[in-house]
């Protein structure tokens, strides 16, 4: 964990600290602890990703960073609790998909995920 905050210092330190490919590395960062089971660590993580993010809708291309937050978000927020806000994100992601790639296999998936959410309250 040490390396992947190291690196978020570094771009810090470079001064790259409001740009989308720091988002893309808290996403990452994110990623890593969410895999470890360390949901909060994770979760301050995505929300400082979608704050950039936010800041800079415009830099956001076809961000496959941006979809992996939206939908690493969507089940932290979900495996917390928060069924609103997973769904919230699973939408963002699957908007995100279906403007870049259409209506794919993966768009598909997310919105039987949100489905699978929406039955499960």
């Amino acid at each position: 964990y040490i390396a992947c905050e190291d690196i978020l210092t570094l771009m810090d330190s470079m001064g790259l600290s409001e740009n989308v490919n720091f988002a893309d590395a808290l996403v990452t960062v994110a990623g890593v602890y969410r895999d470890a089971g360390r949901l909060s660590e994770s979760q301050r993580y995505y929300i400082q990703a979608f704050n950039i993010y936010e800041e800079k809708k415009e830099d956001i291309k076809d961000d496959l960073h941006y979809i992996e937050g939206c939908l690493g978000y969507g089940e932290v927020s979900y495996i917390l609790g928060d069924k609103e806000k997973a769904i919230d994100y699973y939408i963002m992601a699957a908007e995100t998909v279906k403007s870049f790639y259409g209506e794919n296999e993966t768009y598909n998936a997310i919105m039987n995920n949100i489905e699978a959410i929406k039955n499960s309250k």
